[in-house]
């Protein structure tokens, strides 16, 4: 379990996260959504250890992150940021093969190397792996770094399972799906549902499309400007009143007659202005 306890960051002289607490479950795909600006990107940084907050604390099962090193959390938790900037002229297995740095000891091993063909296989990646990263598209690129995150993570399950230990793998995503097609969206978004409810992993995913989150997450924190707005299962969550609230538009939730799946559906919003003037 990972909890979070009264998490405060300022930025000058104003709260980008006011006091937010959470606790996040192994085994569920948690998603983040909120209006540009509401925090999210700052509160995963939080959770990962990358910026330290003015106020509050952040405990992996009861051990607070500021008591683990760097080599112990990139082996319990891995993270794909909104951009990863690679400029040199890697295959694409070499790019997935940073990912198992943490758990190298030397040279690659046959385990590492399996860890990397299954993780570009999850991806539907396997046919590029001996193509120059550099040459592949934004949506390429993006499903080579999922592919990289994965492969981090893949021994601490193994050892995991080999040693009876049940401490879960963490991972966390910045708007995982923003270069991906539909058909990748659904894809990528399907396979961190799988991860969670097979593997028991934990999953932090930060999205923007409400109605992607309403058909995959598990639980949904809604924030905006830096405070939480409402918490728990998405049907409860994003409810028109939310909607309205935090994206100020106003929506009705429809079900798919396919599946049974709640679906939101914009029918207004405040009109967009381009120097003071309607568009």
């Amino acid at each position: 379990m990972i909890r979070a306890d009264n998490i405060e960051v300022i930025r000058g002289g104003k709260a980008i996260l006011a006091r937010q607490s959470l606790c996040l479950k192994p085994g569920e795909l948690n998603v983040v959504l909120g209006p540009n600006g509401a925090g999210k990107s700052t509160l995963l940084k939080v959770l990962t250890g990358e910026l330290l907050p003015e106020q509050g604390e952040v405990f992996y099962e009861d051990v607070s992150l500021s008591r683990l090193d760097a080599p112990e959390i990139a082996r319990r938790r891995a993270v794909l940021s909104q951009s990863s900037s690679l400029s040199f002229d890697f295959s694409v297995s070499e790019v997935v093969m940073l990912g198992r740095i943490p758990h190298l000891s030397g040279w690659e091993s046959p385990e590492d190397r399996r860890a990397c063909a299954e993780a570009l296989e999850a991806v539907e990646m396997s046919a590029f792996k001996d193509r120059n990263y550099p040459s592949l598209s934004g949506g390429e690129k993006q499903r080579v770094h999922f592919a990289r995150v994965l492969a981090q993570l893949e021994r601490e399950r193994a050892s995991s399972e080999a040693s009876g230990n049940t401490a879960a793998a963490w991972l966390f995503l910045d708007e995982p799906t923003s270069a991906l097609d539909l058909r990748h969206q659904h894809a990528v978004l399907g396979l961190l549902k799988a991860l969670a409810r097979d593997r028991g992993m934990g999953i932090l995913a930060i999205l923007h499309d409400l109605n992607l989150a309403l058909r995959y997450a598990d639980q949904v924190l809604l924030l905006s400007h830096g405070a939480q707005v409402a918490a728990g299962p998405p049907a409860e969550t994003l409810t028109t009143h939310h909607v309205a609230a935090v994206y100020g538009v106003r929506a009705e939730i429809v079900c798919s007659a396919y599946n049974n799946c709640p679906l939101i559906n914009v029918l207004q919003h405040e009109e967009p202005l381009i120097n003071n003037a309607p568009i």
